[in-house]
């Protein structure tokens, strides 16, 4: 029972932050006449993208298709699509589909937008626990570095704004997690490995219902899968090679999901290589060249050599890292411990490290060559998300080899005082190349000065009672309270096991 102990405190510490942080307020908001009274900032549906995929959840719910009316369209610009008469989301319908049963439930108690919202912080949730169980199993770290491991990336990175709310970029750091996980529990060629197997295979093919760029991102853990499915016998002088049969076997289920995906494309556009975020955009001026140009528009943005280019990469490169708007360094500082992690498993190489090193190359190589790099009106750079509970793992693997747990200590809670910034008032920051004076964190809390918040609870229980940044300082001190916990109480039951 003690080995689950961490997971529990891991388990009921995010259930506080998540719920404490969750965006909503109480109604269904499933019809067109809902829709006029949604059109404000810091609350569920501050973006472009948040409408979207909820106009495009309504339709799957109501009428089991993806497409919606132009009501919905107008609500979800500039995030829309039109094709041939009908109105999509840019997003595809993982996303959109996995929230559908939570807003079901939530509905009968005219609270489906907020139930709907909460499965995010579910597969949150789920990918802390993976992440704990990878430094803990895999690289060996004890529970307490593991659990700081979960915490540093759950509520010290600006992964925690986009927990509350309805975005794809939570799911794709879970697939990577799982599916690692996953590809080396197949690895110890234990009993019934191949359903270790079948899951990284059955996650890799839903991930890009989730999100196109994933079948790249996730695609060095199928490296390590496949690595993973040879073994070496020597006899008699003579070397054999021999790749298991199961990860052939168990590969049928990835090209079945991926046939389903084409499949899917075929159904809903008439054409299998089109895609929803290569659709014409939808804005309500151009509705009229959009019905003349509609299918000549689409093939032209189909060209994915136009949104990725190799010379954008040196500019983006500083953009991701280091800039006010968008740097992970600035928003998450914490991040620079995990350079000095990483200096110190790889004294130690293995195909483990080398595979999540991939992982963290390609995200930032396929991104920093995206023309887009800024994401839209932002909270920092949310398209590095995915490598995310990666580089958590590589600062506990630091902060388990040191003295100086202070400075992990500091770093945290800076970080972690950035991150519920934007978790519990807004992810909407302005691109660095607009003439705005506060185009970074500090926004948030000239909006947190104003009372402005998305925050359901604070909303709904507390905006009567506490200030809201009295609301911000009790969540900041249980989470001072906890990472303390972590660091330096922890290890003391760690060690008198041991």
């Amino acid at each position: 029972m003690k080995k689950y102990v961490p997971i529990l405190i891991l388990i009921f510490a995010s259930l506080f932050f998540y719920t404490a942080t969750l965006r909503g307020e109480q109604g269904n908001f499933n019809t067109t006449n809902d829709i006029k009274r949604l059109y404000y900032d810091q609350g569920p549906f501050e973006s472009s993208h948040e409408k979207s995929s909820y106009a495009q959840m309504i339709a799957i719910a109501q009428t089991h298709s993806v497409s919606f009316p132009q009501p919905w369209a107008d609500f979800g610009a500039s995030d829309v699509g039109f094709y041939k008469g009908k109105f999509y989301s840019f997003f595809p319908p993982g996303v959109s589909a996995v929230v559908v049963p939570l807003y079901l439930i939530g509905r009968h108690f005219n609270l489906g937008q907020l139930f709907s919202y909460a499965t995010v912080p579910f597969f949150a949730i789920l990918g802390l626990i993976f992440v704990f169980k990878i430094a803990n199993e895999i690289f060996k770290m004890p529970r307490w570095a593991s659990l700081f491991a979960s915490l540093t990336f759950g509520f010290a990175t600006t992964a925690w704004g986009y927990s509350v709310t309805i975005y794809q970029h939570i799911f794709a750091a879970f697939f990577i997690v799982i599916m690692f996980y996953a590809a080396w529990r197949y690895r110890q060629k234990q009993k019934k490995s191949w359903l270790w197997a079948s899951l990284v295979w059955g996650m890799y093919g839903i991930s890009i219902f989730f999100d196109y760029p994933n079948g790249i991102i996730l695609f060095p853990i199928i490296v390590y899968l496949f690595a993973s499915g040879f073994t070496f016998n020597q006899n008699d002088s003579i070397s054999k090679i021999h790749l298991d049969k199961s990860f052939v076997l168990t590969s049928l289920i990835f090209i079945t999901i991926l046939g389903s995906f084409f499949y899917y494309n075929q159904v809903v556009f008439g054409n299998w290589k089109l895609l929803h975020n290569s659709l014409p955009g939808y804005e309500i001026t151009n509705y009229k060249q959009l019905l003349l140009e509609n299918e000549a528009i689409a093939e032209k943005k189909s060209d994915v050599a136009q949104i990725f280019k190799d010379r954008f990469f040196p500019k983006n490169f500083l953009i991701f890292l280091f800039s006010r708007n968008r740097g992970i360094f600035y928003y998450s500082p914490i991040f620079f411990l995990a350079i000095l992690g990483l200096i110190a498993l790889g004294k130690r190489m293995t195909i483990e490290i080398a595979t999540l090193c991939a992982v963290v190359a390609v995200t930032l190589f396929l991104y920093c060559s995206f023309a887009d790099s800024w994401g839209g009106y932002a909270y920092g750079s949310r398209y590095l998300i995915p490598i995310m509970p990666v580089l958590s793992i590589f600062v506990a693997s630091w902060v388990n080899q040191t003295r100086y747990k202070f400075v992990a200590t500091v770093l945290f809670l800076y970080s972690g005082a950035v991150a519920l910034l934007g978790a519990l008032i807004s992810n909407m920051i302005p691109q660095g190349y607009r003439p705005v004076i506060n185009n970074d964190f500090f926004l948030n809390v000239n909006l947190m000065k104003e009372g402005l918040s998305g925050s359901f609870v604070y909303n709904n229980f507390f905006i009567d009672d506490i200030s809201l940044v009295h609301y911000f300082f009790v969540i900041y001190g249980f989470l001072l309270v906890t990472v303390i916990f972590v660091l330096f109480i922890l290890p003391r039951y760690d060690n008198a096991e041991d």
